[in-house]
């Protein structure tokens, strides 16, 4: 297998180059893990672009114990050596921020919110919060922050403790020309190996290798139908934009700017078509065309495919696909390489049945609900706003034993009664001794013998087989 793929190094390498090329005006890289549901257990760390149908474009994966700092940094490192490190990349992820200090790094919303969620408030803090990670220019965010802070400050100074370049949009950079907040791209690769996760180390990666060498090949071949400059799901958020651009009004001031007007609020912003200029980023439309955009186009009777951004067009999604994955034979086919065995992961046995299916959050689907409306007090202390894990109390509180989750009662065995006397005592003449019985009687006895003394006999100690035996 390594020497198979030393052999394909070189049209491999020239494959990546061409992906990267393809996708070089979107350097944006999302990276993440999951769980390996096998005997061993283990991590998945996948890294994943976007390609320009606004789709994902597996880059790499790898095998590891643990979701570690080591292992991440082992990662990230590769990585950046394969990809090249003479170009600037952003890169997102869910909790991974240590190991981008030198990287621009952007932190998933959803996953943000999962820590903020411990501070209750319910739906209203969380929509304050989206609204304020939303807000594409400075002002909107501080009129959410604020109303934040009246309705809980503990949530707004651990809130403000996060730089906002990592969760709100009027904070991103416009390099990387991507506005996401979620790492929804690598959650749907996720669903994709969902079926393979429960495989070995190499049916796993050969399942992976298999997957990707027929996308490229099928996206490759889609590509033929699509005639258009701009692809197939961009186009559709382009005529939704178009859509709601009916609610502004552009007013036309000189040269290439306009100053557009919401026709039901008093919002208002400037856009310059010469230099891409768009106020309410207050900066270059990143992207994609906003609807300010569209109707400032509209007006001056101009085409909106032509100012959608080249990395959603036909061609670079045919230089990015414009590649094939080298197919290789069985694994019985393989030649033998002289090199030290890979050691298996290290084996940890944890407590209880294994798990295949992950712990649900709080608020997920799948999760275990509490009771609207009714407080909790601790099994050990028997006090609210505790529980019995983070109690610190040394004493067990009689009245809390008493509610405390009863563990299911072992199924007692069924004993059996105990035998009578007359059950009890075992037959003391076998079948074997009933002739030597007969021998010693006299033949002139058994004539006299009278047959009610056959009858008087006790069929507890002679069976009823060797009655007629004796008889």
């Amino acid at each position: 297998m390594i020497r198979k793929l030393h052999q394909n190094k070189k049209e491999n390498q020239r494959s990546r180059k061409r992906a990267s090329k393809g996708n070089s005006k979107w350097p944006f890289v999302r990276v993440d893990g999951c769980h390996l549901k096998t005997k061993y257990g283990g991590q998945l760390l996948i890294a994943v672009g976007r390609d320009p149908n606004d789709q994902y474009f597996p880059l790499a994966l790898g095998v590891v114990e643990n979701e570690t700092k080591e292992s991440w940094r082992w990662f990230i490192q590769i990585l950046m050596e394969d990809i090249g490190q003479d170009k600037r990349y952003v890169f997102i992820s869910n909790q991974q921020k240590e190991m981008f200090d030198r990287i621009e790094h952007r932190l998933c919303l959803r996953h943000l919110y999962a820590n903020f969620k411990k501070f209750g408030g319910g739906t209203l803090i969380r929509d304050l919060m989206m609204g304020a990670s939303k807000a594409t220019y400075h002002q909107g965010w501080v009129q959410k922050m604020n109303e934040l802070k009246k309705v809980d400050l503990d949530a707004w100074n651990w809130l403000m403790a996060v730089p906002t370049k990592c969760w709100c949009k009027h904070a991103f950079s416009f390099y990387p020309k991507c506005d996401v907040l979620m790492n929804n791209i690598f959650e749907s690769f996720n669903t994709t190996i969902l079926v393979a996760r429960d495989k070995p180390i190499l049916s796993i990666c050969e399942w992976i290798r298999k997957y990707i060498l027929n996308r490229v090949a099928t996206s490759a071949h889609k590509l033929e139908k699509w005639q258009h400059r701009v692809m197939f799901i961009p186009r559709r958020r382009l005529d939704n934009e178009v859509f709601n651009s009916g609610h502004w009004l552009p007013t036309w001031s000189m040269n290439e700017k306009f100053q557009v007007t919401h026709n039901f609020n008093t919002q208002e912003f400037i856009v310059d078509i010469a230099i891409k200029h768009v106020a309410v980023t207050f900066g270059i439309w990143w992207e994609f065309l906003c609807r300010h955009v569209v109707v400032a186009l509209s007006y001056r009777k101009q085409s909106h495919d032509d100012f959608v951004d080249e990395c959603y067009t036909r061609e670079k999604y045919a230089i990015c696909y414009g590649f094939s994955v080298s197919p290789i034979n069985g694994q019985d086919m393989w030649p033998k390489v002289e090199m030290n065995e890979l050691p298996p992961l290290a084996y940890k046995q944890g407590p209880g049945r294994p798990r295949k299916v992950r712990i649900r959050e709080s608020g997920e689907e799948g999760a275990r609900k509490r009771r609207p409306g009714v407080a909790y007090k601790c099994t050990k202390c028997d006090q609210f706003g505790r529980n019995a894990l983070t109690c610190k109390s040394l004493t067990q509180d009689p009245a809390a034993l008493k509610r405390k989750r009863k563990v299911r009662a072992q199924k007692k065995a069924t004993t059996a009664e105990e035998p009578t006397d007359a059950q009890s005592q075992p037959t003391n003449v076998q079948s074997e001794d009933i002739p030597k019985v007969v021998q010693n009687v006299e033949p002139a006895n058994m004539e006299n013998m009278e047959p009610t003394n056959v009858q008087n006999m006790e069929p507890t100690n002679v069976k009823s087989e060797n009655i007629q035996e004796v008889v």
